[in-house]
């Protein structure tokens, strides 16, 4: 049985953000979304629509294709 997409990418988020050290309510700021939708999106709970997926890279300085890759 295969995981969701939207489990399997937000839990990439949440990795991503702590391995940079970052915390919800940071990135949610630089986001410019709220911690407890970042928290929802983290745990899989809610779809991001394309552009907060595209910020969401940029936040992290890294390819929107490495973002997504093999999800």
């Amino acid at each position: 049985m295969s995981t969701d997409i939207r489990v399997k990418f937000g839990d990439r988020v949440r990795r991503l953000r702590k391995s940079k050290g970052i915390t919800q309510l940071e990135f949610a700021e630089l986001l410019g979304v709220g911690r407890s939708y970042l928290s929802q999106v983290e745990r899989g709970k809610r779809d991001p629509g394309l552009r907060l997926v595209k910020s969401i890279a940029d936040g992290f300085k890294i390819p929107l294709a490495d973002l997504l890759g093999k999800l």
